[in-house]
């Protein structure tokens, strides 16, 4: 759990009415009792079981809490010793589908950590230009280093075999899929974000690996991801979705990971009515400390700024100007039971403690205690997994009518660095919602190619955006 600062006494009359308290403290600094609490398993430490992905109690959010703690720490362990983190061995999706004429990400062997700046969020799909146009929707620009924010997906074993054996390798047979077709119990596709670390640098707390990463450069005013140069670097996690089938559930459980000095919170616990303080306000969101993404006594209304259109300045290190602030908003993704997330979190922090000791090998124990550093910041799913159908938006539809309850979990879910310019809040109409979390870009309508007449139909399958951006712009290259 991350704990934030309160605002010093000088500067608190002027943020009381924008900030909310953290939650009060019993005497001696314990946290008031939890009614569900939730706890990872002893068996978890040190060597971590791959999850059985089994069908979650609809009733206890723990059951879906748990199997993304789980699979996140054994990704991050080793088969072998030295063979390396078993996220590196999972296939990227060019391993899958082959490598595209036009692609944002470098090419490098299997195993390898291939990274490209990240595109800000839409719940439609890219169009060609922005697939090679970093700044054609805005990205991330690390105001601690002034690099670009690099991210990468993966998809596990399990959703690759799917793949193979139904013949979508081959992208464009997705045309003639069932549109009833679900992915199996097991499958997950990983999105990984991270920082460039400067030379010298070891990434102290922060899981760290080696990547290849495509570079930018200027063309007339915009500045593009050039794929065909790249650069070896050291990287640092920065945050992770980790997104998977369990038993029942195929619309897959949308978990998601942060380190805790990514960001302060702009809601520092539940608001009744979202967006709770004002993200516009003219107000810092903290004015007492600074954060890796975030620089002391930065205004809300200067965070989370998308650069898009903006006048970026790319200099011959890479650097760019200007660089991006970071709130997260919402505490949890506004959970109504946060402490079951903040028990669990407390609860891996506590067991990795106390087994780093049974790890031998250097560089397991140190990407082990590094996990002490990241926290669980939520999870979506659907309560009733009957609304899992094709052709259905499923946040519009939880948004028509509340009283149904369709979307389960934490409904405000943002990670603030894979989606930190799509997490404002607002209320949606029957002409669509404004608000960009997870099931708002991921549905199973049709989905269109912006500007061309390229769609796929309406399938289940559709829920993994990366399927679908891959079969449009497969579509497009072969009418060419």
């Amino acid at each position: 759990m991350i704990r934030l600062s309160l605002p010093c006494a000088a500067a608190f009359l002027i943020v009381v009415a924008f900030t909310v308290a953290a939650p009060r403290l019993r005497p001696g600094g314990q946290p008031p009792p939890c009614d569900k609490p939730c706890a990872a398993d002893s068996a978890w430490f040190p060597a971590t079981p791959k999850p059985n992905f089994q069908k979650p109690n609809p009733d206890l959010d723990c059951d879906f809490y748990r199997p993304a703690w789980q699979y996140l720490l054994y990704l991050i362990q080793e088969e072998t010793p030295g063979s390396g983190p078993r996220l590196l061995a999972l296939d990227h999706p060019d391993n899958v589908f082959g490598r595209p004429a036009v692609s944002r990400f470098p090419e490098a062997k299997k195993g390898t950590l291939r990274l490209a700046p990240r595109v800000a969020l839409s719940r439609d799909p890219l169009s060609g230009a922005e697939i090679n146009q970093a700044s054609s929707r805005g990205i991330l620009v690390d105001p601690t280093t002034r690099r670009a924010v690099y991210y990468g997906v993966h998809f596990n074993e399990v959703f690759s075999k799917f793949l193979f054996d139904n013949g979508y390798n081959n992208v464009l047979s997705l045309a003639n899929a069932p549109p009833d077709q679900e992915f199996p119990r097991g499958s997950a596709e990983i999105k990984t974000a991270w920082r460039i670390l400067p030379p010298g640098d070891q990434g102290d707390g922060y899981l760290t690996v080696s990547a290849t990463v495509s570079q930018l450069r200027t063309v007339g005013d915009a500045i593009v991801i050039d794929p065909t140069a790249t650069e070896d670097r050291a990287v640092a996690l920065l945050g992770i979705h980790v997104v998977f089938v369990l038993d029942g559930h195929p619309e897959f459980i949308w978990a998601t990971f942060e380190h805790n000095n990514n960001a302060p919170e702009l809601n520092q616990m539940r608001v009744e009515k979202p967006p709770g303080a004002d993200p516009n306000a003219a107000v810092p969101v903290d004015p007492a400390k600074g954060w890796s993404l975030y620089r002391k006594g930065k205004k809300a209304n200067e965070c989370n700024q998308n650069n898009k259109g903006k006048n970026m300045i790319l200099a011959a290190d890479q650097t760019l100007t200007p660089v991006t602030d970071v709130f997260r908003q919402f505490h949890f993704g506004n959970d109504d039971e946060p402490c079951t997330i903040e028990t669990l979190n407390r609860s891996v922090s506590d067991q990795i403690t106390a087994s780093l000791p049974q790890v031998k090998n250097e560089d397991a124990r140190k990407r082990l205690a590094a996990m002490k550093n990241y926290s669980l910041r939520g999870a979506m799913w659907l309560n009733n997994p009957a609304y899992f159908r094709e052709g259905v938006d499923f946040a519009l539809l939880d948004e028509q009518d509340g009283n149904k309850k369709i979307l389960g979990g934490d409904l405000q879910l943002s990670n603030a660095v894979i989606e930190t310019f799509t997490q404002h809040w607002a209320a949606g109409t029957a002409q669509g919602r404004n608000s960009t979390f997870c099931f708002d870009c991921h549905r199973t309508m049709p989905q269109t190619l912006p500007g061309t007449a390229i769609t796929l139909r309406a399938l289940r399958l559709n829920v993994s955006q990366t399927l679908v951006q891959r079969y449009l712009h497969a579509a497009e290259a072969a009418k060419k």
